[in-house]
Protein backbone atom coordinates (compact mmCIF):
# COMPACT_ATOMS: atom_id res chain seq x y z
CA UNK A 1 0.00 0.00 0.00
CA UNK A 2 1.56 3.32 -1.10
CA UNK A 3 1.87 5.87 1.92
CA UNK A 4 3.57 9.09 1.54
CA UNK A 5 3.85 10.42 4.27
CA UNK A 6 2.38 14.77 4.64
CA UNK A 7 3.86 16.95 4.87
CA UNK A 8 6.44 16.63 2.07
CA UNK A 9 8.95 19.09 3.02
CA UNK A 10 10.03 20.14 6.88
CA UNK A 11 9.09 23.71 6.14
CA UNK A 12 4.93 22.46 5.90
CA UNK A 13 2.16 21.69 8.00
CA UNK A 14 0.45 18.65 7.15
CA UNK A 15 -2.80 20.47 6.66
CA UNK A 16 -1.35 23.19 4.25
CA UNK A 17 -0.93 20.31 1.75
CA UNK A 18 -3.04 20.26 -1.44
CA UNK A 19 -4.51 16.44 -2.52
CA UNK A 20 -5.57 16.30 -5.77
CA UNK A 21 -7.88 13.36 -6.51
CA UNK A 22 -9.34 12.40 -10.69
CA UNK A 23 -12.62 10.72 -8.87
CA UNK A 24 -16.19 11.30 -9.62
CA UNK A 25 -18.06 8.16 -8.13
CA UNK A 26 -17.92 6.32 -4.53
CA UNK A 27 -18.37 2.46 -3.81
CA UNK A 28 -20.73 2.46 -1.19
CA UNK A 29 -19.13 0.35 1.91
CA UNK A 30 -20.41 -1.94 4.61
CA UNK A 31 -17.89 -3.42 7.08
CA UNK A 32 -15.19 -2.09 4.69
CA UNK A 33 -16.15 -3.71 1.63
CA UNK A 34 -18.06 -2.23 -1.28
CA UNK A 35 -21.83 -3.53 -1.27
CA UNK A 36 -22.16 -3.19 -5.38
CA UNK A 37 -23.82 0.17 -5.55
CA UNK A 38 -22.19 2.41 -6.87
CA UNK A 39 -22.64 7.02 -5.97
CA UNK A 40 -21.86 9.98 -6.90
CA UNK A 41 -19.13 11.74 -5.81
CA UNK A 42 -20.70 15.20 -4.52
CA UNK A 43 -17.09 16.34 -4.15
CA UNK A 44 -15.87 15.79 -7.68
CA UNK A 45 -14.93 19.53 -8.45
CA UNK A 46 -13.27 19.90 -5.58
CA UNK A 47 -11.18 17.12 -5.67
CA UNK A 48 -10.07 17.52 -9.28
CA UNK A 49 -9.04 20.67 -8.44
CA UNK A 50 -7.10 20.01 -4.91
CA UNK A 51 -8.49 19.72 -1.32
CA UNK A 52 -6.57 20.63 1.83
CA UNK A 53 -5.34 17.76 3.82
CA UNK A 54 -6.72 19.05 6.72
CA UNK A 55 -10.11 18.70 5.18
CA UNK A 56 -9.72 15.23 4.46
CA UNK A 57 -10.98 12.10 6.63
CA UNK A 58 -10.95 9.07 4.30
CA UNK A 59 -11.07 5.45 4.35
CA UNK A 60 -13.16 4.84 0.55
CA UNK A 61 -12.76 3.23 -2.89
CA UNK A 62 -13.41 5.47 -5.45
CA UNK A 63 -14.22 5.00 -9.23
CA UNK A 64 -15.12 6.92 -12.01
CA UNK A 65 -11.79 7.50 -12.18
CA UNK A 66 -10.84 10.59 -14.92
CA UNK A 67 -8.11 10.17 -17.41
CA UNK A 68 -5.67 12.54 -19.31
CA UNK A 69 -5.40 10.36 -22.32
CA UNK A 70 -4.78 7.22 -21.15
CA UNK A 71 -3.49 8.10 -18.02
CA UNK A 72 -5.03 9.18 -15.17
CA UNK A 73 -3.05 10.70 -12.05
CA UNK A 74 -3.54 12.25 -8.45
CA UNK A 75 -0.97 13.97 -6.63
CA UNK A 76 -0.16 15.55 -3.09
CA UNK A 77 1.91 19.29 -3.24
CA UNK A 78 3.40 20.94 -0.43
CA UNK A 79 2.97 24.60 -0.61
CA UNK A 80 6.79 24.73 0.46
CA UNK A 81 8.34 22.50 -1.48
CA UNK A 82 8.14 19.55 -3.86
CA UNK A 83 4.81 17.28 -5.36
CA UNK A 84 4.28 14.24 -5.35
CA UNK A 85 2.52 12.74 -7.92
CA UNK A 86 1.15 8.83 -8.52
CA UNK A 87 -0.19 8.13 -12.05
CA UNK A 88 -1.51 4.85 -13.76
CA UNK A 89 -2.61 3.71 -17.08
CA UNK A 90 -6.80 2.92 -17.58
CA UNK A 91 -5.96 -0.61 -16.12
CA UNK A 92 -6.65 0.71 -12.93
CA UNK A 93 -10.04 1.85 -12.66
CA UNK A 94 -10.50 2.60 -9.07
CA UNK A 95 -8.71 4.26 -6.36
CA UNK A 96 -8.42 3.51 -2.93
CA UNK A 97 -7.66 6.66 -1.01
CA UNK A 98 -7.39 6.02 3.36
CA UNK A 99 -6.17 9.14 6.02
CA UNK A 100 -4.88 7.01 8.88
CA UNK A 101 -5.98 8.70 12.47
CA UNK A 102 -2.11 9.49 12.94
CA UNK A 103 -2.76 12.14 10.34
CA UNK A 104 0.93 11.67 8.78
CA UNK A 105 0.42 10.36 5.85
CA UNK A 106 -2.58 9.92 2.86
CA UNK A 107 -2.35 6.46 0.98
CA UNK A 108 -3.65 6.62 -2.14
CA UNK A 109 -3.75 3.26 -3.90
CA UNK A 110 -4.77 2.45 -7.78
CA UNK A 111 -6.55 -0.68 -8.00
CA UNK A 112 -7.29 -3.02 -11.33
CA UNK A 113 -10.85 -3.93 -9.90
CA UNK A 114 -12.34 -3.32 -6.90
CA UNK A 115 -11.92 -4.95 -3.32
CA UNK A 116 -14.12 -7.77 -2.72
CA UNK A 117 -14.77 -8.38 -6.44
CA UNK A 118 -14.91 -12.01 -6.94
CA UNK A 119 -18.32 -11.95 -4.58
CA UNK A 120 -19.72 -9.01 -6.55
CA UNK A 121 -19.06 -10.01 -9.88
CA UNK A 122 -21.02 -13.59 -9.06
CA UNK A 123 -23.75 -11.02 -8.43
CA UNK A 124 -23.44 -10.01 -12.18
CA UNK A 125 -21.41 -6.25 -11.47
CA UNK A 126 -18.85 -4.84 -13.22
CA UNK A 127 -16.36 -4.65 -10.90
CA UNK A 128 -13.20 -4.69 -13.30
CA UNK A 129 -12.32 -8.03 -12.44
CA UNK A 130 -10.53 -10.37 -14.67
CA UNK A 131 -9.59 -13.88 -15.06
CA UNK A 132 -7.04 -15.11 -17.00
CA UNK A 133 -6.36 -18.13 -19.14
CA UNK A 134 -3.67 -19.89 -18.44
CA UNK A 135 -0.35 -18.29 -19.91
CA UNK A 136 -2.58 -14.68 -20.38
CA UNK A 137 -0.92 -12.02 -18.86
CA UNK A 138 -2.17 -7.79 -18.48
CA UNK A 139 0.05 -5.52 -17.89
CA UNK A 140 -0.02 -2.32 -16.23
CA UNK A 141 2.20 0.58 -15.16
CA UNK A 142 2.18 2.78 -12.03
CA UNK A 143 4.63 5.86 -11.80
CA UNK A 144 5.37 7.69 -8.30
CA UNK A 145 7.29 11.24 -9.10
CA UNK A 146 8.34 14.34 -7.21
CA UNK A 147 9.15 17.38 -8.27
Amino acid sequence: HPYFRVPLSRRSQADDCIVRLPVTKQWELADMLPTGRVLDWPQAQEFAAGVPFRALTLDDVFTGLQFEGTRGSASITDPAGPRLTISWDQTCRELVVYTPPHREAICIEPYTCVPGAMGLAEQGLDTGLRVLAPGERVTTRMEIRIS
